[in-house]
């Protein structure tokens, strides 16, 4: 390496001259989020206390690990001779061994000795190729890339001798990596490899020593605790990788003994696990009635570590078996939730026939993290808060690692992972291993099931099967809690009291990802390139003290997952080097514990219930209540339609949401949020709170209490209204303060322009005008090109935008605000013009090529034609007609029906796709004068047709019975059919008596939390008050 006044820095693989700013340059490489140099430094300085000019001063002196292994050999003989036999024997199983030779000598003779000095281990030849083996497997996750690029090389520069690239290859691991001046080269190049290699052999020492001391010592005490009184044997050998590396490399370690005996060895005071034991068996003599006893982990613990008997997967023989262990999984689940558990996925439990077993208990008793000095907390935030403290922050239930780049999903819950997966994120393959043409390639790994879940016949059981036998096992639990809570506060109170458990910062996959990273050739080289690259694990958004994430790059530089721990008593957190960081939150962990079992109530179990409920969404197999099983009922009298019965239901309706609300603070306004799902590609429900938009998220939910407030004149739903728009007003009046921001989705049910279209009727009906004056004074961001999106849809895209702006144009006086939406409208309008594509004689947008109103042509005919009623642009009319033609070439005769899209051959039987879309988009056209030989055909076709299927499938606005009745009794009023609108009052009462009601009454709608506009309670309230026409209310469903 080479220095001088300029700074410059010799390259061993380039050999380039860079300059310090080439460094920098080299660092914001790593840092694609960050486009400056100065914000670099600036996520330095925050999180370790430095800038480039300090860096500098040291970048060119770090210590030469290198020097320290080579040249030096040892003078025993008989060591020397006695490391080439075993390295000899392992050289047939791990090639590149010789590589390691420099890091394994220095280090051999303490393991020789260990071994050698020990009576109680069983075969020590055997022993020590075990143990080799486990240190070069060590080794060889850090380097294995490095000698992968080395050997590339070699080959590149014809350092390889070989007719063939398997004789190339063996030339490299049996000449060149028995070279000393190749492996010195090696060795002091890549300067950090080397440290990291030293440190990972010295843990491992240290630890091999620490379980065989320990385990030898408490030999007698582990024979009488676990294993009733049975010899324990000598140890045979040993298995790491039972967990991620903390503290000095320790993980969790299996214990293989001669006797068949095996334990599991973990390098921490096991405090906890045995108090949970002994909790659990105090459970169990409570003769809780309905409860099934619950089987623990026989556990021994000592100051510094601990034993655990290893837990057999064993099979059920009967199905009772199976629903027992669900039984006993919901029971376990309520334990887990008034201790305030994390991290139980599937990892973590054992099915021992029909007793599903914790094996991992650290992480009882976790803080609320969200519990830190705020002066305001949002909402949605507050939301989150109470998610995370929930059942749903346990592990057990379905939950998922999501990368959201790929669209890939991978389910961790403990109760989960049934089938084998793929895993969601790259990893690393070694391809072509014994030729000189090796690479890496990036794949998903397949992950196979865990022995999480119940096996009968060979069969894994899902617990999807088995959500009622959770469920019922959690509410008998939960109702003994209640009535017996101070005795449960008082058994928790004395037996954790002086315990310590683990605190997860952030979800271990993310170190993990950033450590493997971490071992890329360029940054093995030097330390510091490491540790400015391992400073991205602070671009991970969390509010948390500095000292946190400088403890988290500390142990990431020495190879290391982070690890916290605390006690349950105290509110401050232990890093891995026994430092305190104090105070992180607010409440000590028991506190927090002894709260959250204070406040359980019959209110907090619906909700807990209604979690579940919602974790299984995509999963369940069981009836949720969505099917109505009611008919479309043809009559052409109604004896009464009773307004007031409606009204009295839209008002339960609007007190069940504002019980469920959510409060927070946004700049000294109260504010609200619901707990939602959000549906991704069908492959799993993310469970968070409800967002903004009008779909399902605060904008429709408000638009819902306005006119509740409005009609019955309660400011209690007036008040909501606006508090569940706060947030949404604060999102508006920053659009545009971001340089280069953009808005990803611009339509009117899940994109901005709902929120605008929202706060428009809502200031319109509640009188508000702020909320105009927003809506007016903001809405013009949209005339910018940039922020156009390439969907044309009514859901996110063009097609939403244009109703929305037209609904505000219609109901605007002021001439120049009218010019500016028309303006906005004419970019819109070119915009959906050339995304159009030609199809089937012709025009579609998008590949799939969706017919119906929400995603397809219905939706973008329609405001077209609105348009055109304003502007008269003939052009709009061309493209109605090929919208048109496209669509009736998509009407498949022999079923009598429009097919959902280009890829699909299958029928739908809504407004979001299917034929009550299609007779909406058909009633807009004639409402505004557009007529051919084909209109009222389709129209009756279409009518038929939602009649006849439409019905008895869901309740909701988007795809249920309320939203196609709507759309009928708007056909109804717009043909002027009043035995067709007879027909839907007529209709609307049977879904009212038949099927509402009683779902009502049996509490059914509380067994999720579905608050939404378009798939949830607050769009049958509003159409409910739609069909009492008490005031004007706009037709959501054509964003009238």
């Amino acid at each position: 390496m080479k220095q001088d006044n300029n700074w410059l820095i010799y390259n061993l693989s380039t050999d380039k001259e860079f300059t310090f700013d080439d460094v920098i340059n080299y660092w914001l490489t790593l840092f694609p989020e960050i486009k400056k140099k100065e914000e670099l430094e600036k996520l330095l300085q925050e999180i370790s206390n430095t800038n480039f000019e300090k860096i500098r001063e040291y970048y060119y002196s770090t210590e030469k690990h290198g020097e320290k292994f080579l040249g030096k050999y040892c003078n025993n003989i008989e060591l020397v001779l006695e490391l080439e036999r075993l390295l000899a024997i392992i050289h047939n199983e791990y090639k590149w061994v010789y590589f390691f030779k420099p890091i394994i000598r220095t280090y051999f003779e303490y393991i020789y000795e260990l071994t050698q000095r020990s009576e109680f281990i069983h075969d020590k030849n055997e022993f020590m190729i075990q143990i080799l083996k486990l240190a070069i497997e060590n080794l060889y996750k850090i380097a294995y890339r490095v000698l992968i690029l080395e050997l590339n090389i070699a080959r590149i520069e014809s350092k390889l001798v070989g007719e063939t690239p398997e004789q190339r290859a063996n030339y490299f691991s049996n000449i060149l990596l028995r070279n000393d001046d190749y492996i010195e080269k090696l060795y002091m190049e890549y300067n950090e490899l080397t440290r990291l290699m030293d440190l990972c052999m010295r843990n491992f020492c240290n630890y091999l020593r620490e379980i065989i001391e320990n385990t030898e010592r408490e030999e007698k005490q582990l024979s009488k605790k676990l294993l009733d009184g049975k010899h324990l044997g000598k140890l045979k050998s040993i298995e790491f990788g039972a967990g991620d590396m903390h503290n000095g490399g320790r993980s969790v370690a299996v214990l293989y003994f001669d006797s068949g005996v095996k334990l599991i060895y973990k390098p921490r005071a096991l405090d906890l696990e045995v108090k949970f034991g002994e909790f659990i068996e105090w459970l169990n003599n409570q003769c809780i009635p309905n409860f099934y006893s619950l089987k623990t982990c026989r556990t021994y613990t000592i100051e510094s570590a601990g034993w655990v008997e290893f837990i057999e997967y064993k099979e059920c023989c009967e199905i009772d078996e199976i629903k027992r262990f669900y039984y006993r999984a919901g029971e376990i689940l309520c334990i887990l939730y008034t201790l305030n558990a994390r991290d139980m996925h599937f990892e973590n439990i054992i099915a021992e026939g029909e007793n599903p077993v914790l094996i991992d208990l650290e992480t009882l008793f976790h803080p609320d993290l969200f519990d830190i000095n705020r002066t305001e907390t949002f909402a949605s935030t507050e939301v989150l808060r109470i998610l995370n403290n929930s059942v749903r922050g346990i592990g057990l239930l379905p939950t998922q690692i999501v990368n959201f780049k790929s669209g890939k999903v991978f389910e961790i819950g403990g109760l989960c992972a049934e089938d084998e997966q793929e895993a969601p994120f790259h990893s690393l393959f070694v391809n072509n291993y014994n030729t000189d043409e090796i690479k890496i390639e990036y794949d998903y790994a397949i992950i196979k099931p865990k022995s999480n879940n119940p096996i009968m016949k060979g069969k894994r059981i899902k617990s999807s099967e088995y959500v009622n036998e959770i469920i019922n096992g959690f509410v008998n639990t939960y109702k003994w809690i209640l009535k017996n809570k101070n005795e449960y506060i008082k058994k928790v109170r004395e037996k954790f009291q002086n315990c310590k458990c683990r605190v997860i910062f952030k979800p271990t996959s993310i170190y993990a990802q950033l450590l493997a990273t971490s071992y890329h050739p360029d940054l093995l080289r030097n330390s510091i390139d490491r540790k400015v690259f391992l400073h991205r694990i602070g671009l991970v958004p969390y509010e948390e003290e500095k000292r946190i994430v400088l403890s988290e790059i500390e142990d990431m530089l020495n190879g290391d997952v982070p690890y916290f721990t605390t006690f349950l008593n105290c509110n401050s957190i232990i890093n891995s080097k026994g430092e305190k960081i104090e105070p992180c939150y607010k409440q000590t962990p028991l506190d927090y514990v002894i709260k959250k079992i204070e406040s359980m109530n019959e209110k907090d179990l619906e909700r807990q219930v209604a979690l579940i409920n919602m974790s299984y969404l995509n999963k369940v197999t069981y009836d949720m209540g969505y099917h109505t099983n009611i008919r479309f009922k043809t009559c052409n009298n109604i004896k009464k339609f009773d307004k007031q019965k409606f009204l009295d239901i839209a008002k339960k309706i609007g007190d069940l949401i504002l019980e469920k609300s959510i409060m927070g603070k946004r700049n000294g306004k109260n504010e609200r949020s619901w707990i939602g799902s959000i549906g991704i590609d069908d492959k799993f429900y993310f469970i968070t709170d409800v967002g903004y938009d009008l779909y399902s998220g605060n904008s429709g939910i408000a638009l819902f209490l306005a006119f509740l407030g409005a009609i019955t004149g309660s400011k209690k739903y007036k008040l909501a209204a606006i508090e569940a728009m706060v947030p949404v007003i604060s999102y508006i009046e920053n659009l545009g303060k971001v340089s280069n921001s953009k808005i990803n989705r611009i339509g009117a049910f899940s994109g901005v322009c709902g929120y605008f279209y929202a706060l428009f009727h809502i200031g319109k009906c509640l009188d508000i005008k702020e909320f105009l004056d927003i809506v007016y004074g903001k809405i013009g961001i949209l005339s910018k090109a940039e922020l156009i999106t390439e969907n044309h849809d009514i859901i996110s895209g063009l097609s939403g935008t244009l109703g929305v702006l037209l609904s505000i144009y219609d109901k605007t006086a002021e001439e120049k605000i009218r010019e500016e939406l028309l303006s906005i409208c004419t970019k819109i309008l070119y915009a959906i013009n050339e995304k159009s594509n030609k199809c089937k004689e012709g025009i579609t947008w998008g590949e799939e090529g969706y017919v119906g109103y929400s995603h397809g042509n219905a939706g973008v005919t329609s405001q077209l034609i609105r348009l055109f009623y304003i502007n008269h642009n003939s052009n709009i009319i061309d493209l109605i007609r090929l919208s048109l033609t496209y669509e009736r070439n998509m009407f498949d005769k022999r079923n009598n029906n429009w097919r959902r899209s280009l890829l699909e051959d299958g029928f739908s039987f809504g407004w979001c796709h299917g034929a009550p879309g299609i007779l909406l988009s058909r009633i807009n056209l004639i409402e505004k004068g557009y007529h051919d030989d084909y209109c009222f055909e389709e129209i009756k076709k279409a009518i038929e047709i939602t009649k006849k299927y439409a019905f008895g499938k869901d309740y909701c606005l988007c795809h249920g019975d309320i939203g196609n009745l709507r759309i009928l009794y708007y056909t109804a009023k717009v043909l002027k059919d009043e035995e067709l609108k007879i027909s839907c009052l007529a209709t609307l009462n049977e879904f009212l008596d038949r099927y509402f009601m009683g779902r009502w009454c049996n509490g059914e709608f509380n067994k999720i939390e579905n608050y939404g506009l378009m798939t949830g309670l607050s769009g049958v309230g509003y159409a409910f008050l739609q069909f009492c026409e008490y005031v004007q209310m706009p037709e959501i469903l054509c964003l009238e």
